[in-house]
């Protein structure tokens, strides 16, 4: 992880082979640096950081990546008794941007409390008469 673009898949490698030692490994790395040249350690110190930036946005878009919402689409249609369509993926959309927003927490109730709030809206604001 030397040179000067980082890419994903190296450091998804370097995460995967050190484990669980990957802080200790880049503690110990940061500290093995033993140069008197003022400049050769701020660059190496600033590649650390570096890395350790890449480590941190790798990590969070695996996490996202394998993040799922709660309940399936299938449970939205289930539970309203809808079928496919847009109105379900408005619901389940609306629904997984209140989890990750934090407006409701990450179970299955507070979703289907959530979806059901949200299924009336919509419903309520289709019957509204248009104003413009």
């Amino acid at each position: 992880l030397s040179k000067e673009e980082i890419t994903d898949s190296a450091v998804r490698r370097l995460m995967f082979d050190a484990g669980e030692d990957l802080q200790d490994l880049m503690n110990l790395c940061r500290a093995d640096v033993t140069s008197k040249n003022p400049a050769k350690v701020a660059r190496i110190m600033n590649n650390f950081n570096h890395v350790e930036e890449k480590i941190s946005e790798v990590a969070e878009k695996d996490l996202l990546a394998k993040w799922r919402p709660p309940i399936s689409g299938q449970d939205i249609m289930d539970t309203l008794g809808l079928t496919e369509g847009k109105m379900v993926g408005m619901i389940k959309k609306g629904m997984e941007n209140a989890v990750i927003d934090g407006l409701i927490p990450y179970e299955r109730k507070a979703a289907l409390d959530y979806i059901l709030e949200l299924y009336q809206k919509l419903k309520a604001d289709e019957r509204a008469p248009d104003t413009k």
